[in-house]
Order: structure tokens, then C-alpha cells, then sequence
């Protein structure tokens, strides 16, 4: 399988996750953003199994990547640090510049990381400061501000084979939840 499937694969397996860390949090959330998160996956998943067809010429030229061991303390205590900045700049921001504000510290999170983003909209959310349509919104622009920053990473492995097709599968699942959340709309239980 080609790296830029195994990404994409990967990457899809994303959507139900944050579903879940919805659904944990805030049910109601929850059913909102189930449509277009599982849109998304759907998404990934197709643009995996057709972005995936290689020549074996691409397939030889791509390369492959070290793993580190994610149960350190140092990457927990880097989530903690961005998840209190990113709450802390989605708060001052939303407060100086509305819902705009939101949007845009939303987007800027995403690069980062999308759980502290994912989190920050769902506390919002459940203390009614946040309407269901704009933290769904907020978590499809994390999303995708997230697949912009790991293209900008693919760009740097100079193996036009492995970016193009991933930056174009990344594409697919951003135009598909943007098409998703703006066409079907959201619809939360028993929340604003």
C-alpha cells in the first residue's frame, strides 16, 4: 500500500474518533456533527482506495517515516499546554471579534492540534455559548487546518508521488464536509 493511502487510511480513522470524544463529552454535540465527521471518513477512506492506486514506480520512490512511543509524558504535557492556549486565545477571541473570532482561532487550533480545538467548542457548547451549527463548523475548518499543516509536512518529504495524492485526498474530505455541514446543516438534541 502506498504512503499516501496508508496517510489518507489513517487520517480518515480521525472522524469517528473525534465522534467519539464528542459523544463523550456532549451527546447532543454529538448528533450534530455525526453527518459530516462520517461524510468525512467515507471520504478518506474512498480517496484512500483511489488515490492508493500507485505504479510501482511511485510505490519505489516513496519513504517511509521513524515512529516514536506516544505514551511518553512529554506529548501529554504538550497537549496540556495547547489545549489551555488554544482555550484561552478561543475565548479572548471570541469575545473581542464574535463568532468571526471563533472561526478564525478555531482554524489557527487546528494546525496545532484538533482534539484541543475539539474540546474547547464542546465546553462552549455545553454551557450554551456555542450554537450546535458553529461548533460543528469550528471542528470541520480544525479538521481541515490540520490537513493543510500535514500537507505542508508531505511537501517537505520532496516525493511528488506521496504529497500530490495525499494533498488531493485531503482536499476530497474537506470539500466533502464543508459540502456535508453547509448542505444538510446540523441538528443537535436538546441544545441551542
Amino acid at each position: 500500500v502506498p504512503l499516501a493511502s496508508a496517510a489518507l487510511l489513517a487520517n480518515s480513522i480521525q472522524y469517528p474518533r473525534l465522534l467519539l470524544l464528542i459523544a463523550v463529552i456532549s451527546p447532543g454535540l454529538a448528533q450534530a456533527a455525526l453527518v459530516p465527521l462520517w461524510a468525512m471518513m467515507i471520504a478518506g477512506l474512498v480517496s484512500a482506495a483511489i488515490l492508493g492506486q500507485s505504479s510501482a514506480h511511485a510505490a519505489a520512490h516513496q519513504t517511509t517515516a521513524g515512529f516514536k512511543n506516544p505514551l511518553t509524558l512529554g506529548p501529554a504535557l504538550k497537549f496540556g499546554v495547547v489545549f489551555t492556549a488554544v482555550l484561552m486565545l478561543t475565548r479572548t477571541w471570541r469575545f473581542l471579534f464574535g463568532e468571526s473570532g471563533q472561526f478564525i482561532t478555531s482554524a489557527v487550533g487546528g494546525f496545532i492540534d484538533v482534539d484541543a480545538v475539539l474540546l474547547s467548542l464542546t465546553d462552549f457548547f455545553q454551557k450554551g455559548e456555542t450554537p450546535a451549527r458553529e461548533a460543528v463548523l469550528g471542528i470541520i475548518l480544525a479538521a481541515t487546518a490540520n490537513a493543510v499543516f500535514k500537507s505542508m509536512l508531505a511537501i517537505s518529504s520532496r516525493q511528488p508521488a506521496f504529497y500530490l495524492r495525499l494533498m488531493s485526498g485531503f482536499a476530497v474530505i474537506a470539500i466533502t464536509g464543508f459540502a456535508v455541514f453547509f448542505f444538510f446543516g446540523v441538528q443537535a438534541i436538546g441544545m441551542p
